[in-house]
């Protein structure tokens, strides 16, 4: 998944993680002759993705971002973030 995302990633080419993962995970079923839907490669690689809590610095810099763009206080790059 790492190497499939950083080749997307030098290649200037967004592709969701999620989507590199479950695409990896049916490579490797497929390379055991094992039966999985894409649908199911999705579910069993976005699932536990998903449930996996924030860092613990996510809360505060979001804080920090959402003052900053209601004060007027904004980066030119950062306004398409928003």
């Amino acid at each position: 998944m790492l190497q499939y995302s950083l080749v997307s990633t030098v290649g200037q080419q967004y592709t969701d993680f999620g989507l590199i993962g479950s695409a990896a995970l049916q490579m490797v079923v497929a390379n055991h002759d094992i039966a999985l839907t894409e649908k199911e490669a999705q579910d069993d690689v976005l699932t536990p993705i998903r449930s996996l809590p924030a860092h613990p610095e996510v809360k505060e810099s979001l804080q920090r971002k959402r003052c900053r763009v209601k004060s007027g206080f904004i980066h030119e790059f950062f306004k398409y973030w928003c």
